[in-house]
């Protein structure tokens, strides 16, 4: 006889939940975890993650399911819209009561003059609605679709920054560095009619194993970079 207390088999994390693969209105792939058993089987519980590169990504609060069975999503892009304008209208609300407080009657001329200190205040506006816009009309760019950044969209999708020279660098970073500098790079200015010398692994100067070949006239050194004349 069954005890009465007893559990329920054990299962398996894949019994319960497992990947799955949703497309939306475009054509595009989302990946999420989702529940296998219960009511809400086949339901994602875990945020949708794009399969694609786009310059923008709608926020999970705007992806609705359409159809569980299909695997189908869709935006709400009059949502999205409706909630990006709204964070503008918060902004300049914020900017104003920020540029108020700090410089009174002078608050108007230091936001047309786009005082620093007002803005390290408040912090940076938030992305621009033309980028929605955009994803509303279904451009290619904006969907992934075209690589290629049109001019009338260059305003609302600036170039990723670019990598700066950091001046600090990691000891990985430092050997590899030092390792470069140990390539010796060794230019031969020909004159006109010359060719160019072909290289003599037999005879390599350069190589100290070999008979006759010493330190000083080895080339060496880890900074060492440069040209070595010819002359008649």
């Amino acid at each position: 006889m069954a005890s009465a207390n007893s559990s329920s088999p054990v299962r398996s994390q894949r019994d319960v939940r497992t990947a799955r693969v949703f497309v939306d209105e475009h054509g595009r792939q989302w990946r999420a975890t989702v529940n296998n058993l219960g009511a809400h089987a086949g339901y994602p519980v875990s945020p949708l993650v794009p399969q694609f590169e786009a310059p923008i990504y709608p926020p999970p609060r705007f992806l609705v399911i359409e159809d569980i069975a299909l695997g189908r999503v869709r935006t709400n892009v009059a949502g999205w819209l409706e909630a990006q304008q709204a964070a503008h209208d918060s902004y300049e609300l914020l900017k104003q009561q920020a540029a108020v407080l700090l410089y009174g009657d002078g608050a108007a001329a230091a936001i047309e003059r786009g005082d620093r200190a007002l803005y390290f205040r408040i912090g940076g506006p938030p992305d621009p609605v033309e980028q929605v816009e955009a994803y509303a009309e279904g451009h290619p760019y904006v969907l992934g679709f075209d690589k290629r950044r049109p001019k009338s969209l260059a305003r609302f999708f600036p170039e990723p920054a670019k990598r700066v020279a950091r001046k600090f660098l990691t000891a990985q970073e430092e050997e590899e560095k030092d390792d470069d500098d140990d390539e010796v790079e060794v230019e031969v200015e020909l004159e006109d009619g010359d060719e160019q010398p072909e290289f003599d692994e037999e005879n390599d100067p350069n190589d100290e194993d070999k008979p006759g070949n010493t330190a000083r006239n080895v080339v060496k050194g880890s900074r060492r970079r440069g040209f070595v004349s010819r002359s008649r």
